[in-house]
């Protein structure tokens, strides 16, 4: 079970990754976001399953803006805080490392626009087959539910491998993918079952 895990981590990286290997010419979106108060109806934990088969974007979003966990796609379940983390891999001699940096969230009040930014700085994993190494920056913009349960989110992804050519912005930027994010119920979730 590990090794079909990390096999899937491994493909979902270089799939994600293989399609923004060109020049760079355009800006990403605003990355001089600022750690700022969240309305109350977007705090808590969102999720959304990727096009990819079991990949999946996670986040919890605290009432500043900040955010202290995250599933990742390529590295799986991070707490932020922590700074990253290491795992052996299945087979001898393997491995992954994953280096968080900056991962914040933000709301426009007048446009009703919420994003957040998830930085990787580096992930470095050894796997049978050979050693990838690279770095993910990842941005998510779009407008919440007015229930507050459902967000519709344009993804961005700039992704890099090393010795490989930055992403292409204008392509990135022309072409993002498409996430619907839901909020999940921690009161439902942390309820126990009754016992009969």
């Amino acid at each position: 079970m590990k090794r079909a895990i990390f096999c899937l981590v491994y493909c979902l990286c270089v799939s994600l990754i293989a399609g923004c290997q060109e020049t760079a010419k355009k800006q990403k979106p605003e990355s001089n976001m600022k750690t700022q108060k969240i309305p109350k109806i977007m705090v808590g934990v969102w999720e959304a399953n990727s096009s990819e088969e079991g990949a999946k974007w996670a986040f919890e979003i605290e009432p500043d803006g900040s955010i202290p966990k995250l599933v990742h796609p390529i590295a799986g379940k991070v707490n932020v805080k922590e700074g990253g983390y290491e795992a052996e891999g299945p087979d001898p001699g393997t491995y992954a490392t994953f280096v968080m940096g900056p991962c914040k969230s933000s709301f426009d009040a007048a446009t009703g626009i919420f994003t957040v930014h998830i930085v990787l700085d580096e992930f470095d994993m050894k796997l049978p087959q050979g050693e990838i190494t690279g770095k993910s920056d990842d941005y998510f913009k779009g407008k919440v539910s007015k229930d507050g349960k459902t967000w519709k989110a344009d993804w961005f992804f700039y992704s890099s491998l090393d010795g490989g050519s930055p992403p292409n912005i204008d392509e990135v930027n022309a072409n993002p993918g498409k996430l619907v994010f839901h909020k999940l119920d921690i009161d439902k979730l942390a309820k126990p079952k009754k016992v009969k």
